[in-house]
């Protein structure tokens, strides 16, 4: 019990400073949030589009982020290994959600071509709604 007590002693300076890049990595997401959002609205016309990008961004900047704290937090992992694993990760995940993943897609294409603007309402097979 004493050596784990030790151990984990020992660990907080790494985890305080994990603790520290959380952080900052919740205000840069904010900033990236914020500056793309700028930037696709002088270019980009669609609400929802822009709103997708903005998420995008924000994700890949949490992802980035938890990926520097991990490091941080646990020295024995290196950034190869979790590049590898996110890798492998990814090829299962893509053949198990391989269906959400073409629509998702299919949802991307649809944003891009514009076909309906929000508010919109829609009727299709007797089914009707309003794009949100």
């Amino acid at each position: 019990m004493l050596n784990l007590l030790g151990q984990a002693i020992e660990a907080m300076p790494s985890i305080a400073a994990a603790v520290v890049v959380i952080v900052l990595t919740n205000t840069a997401a904010k900033f990236v949030s914020l500056a793309v959002s700028a930037a696709t609205q002088q270019t980009v016309k669609s609400l929802s589009l822009r709103s997708l990008l903005v998420q995008i961004a924000f994700a890949l900047t949490w992802a980035a982020g938890s990926s520097i704290a991990c490091v941080i937090a646990f020295p024995a992992l290196r950034p190869g290994d979790i590049i590898g694993l996110l890798g492998l990760g990814s090829v299962a995940v893509s053949f198990a959600f391989q269906d959400i993943f073409k629509n998702f897609l299919a949802g991307i294409l649809m944003l891009l071509h514009e076909p309906f603007q929000l508010g919109d309402q829609i009727v299709v097979e007797g089914f009707e709604g309003t794009v949100e």
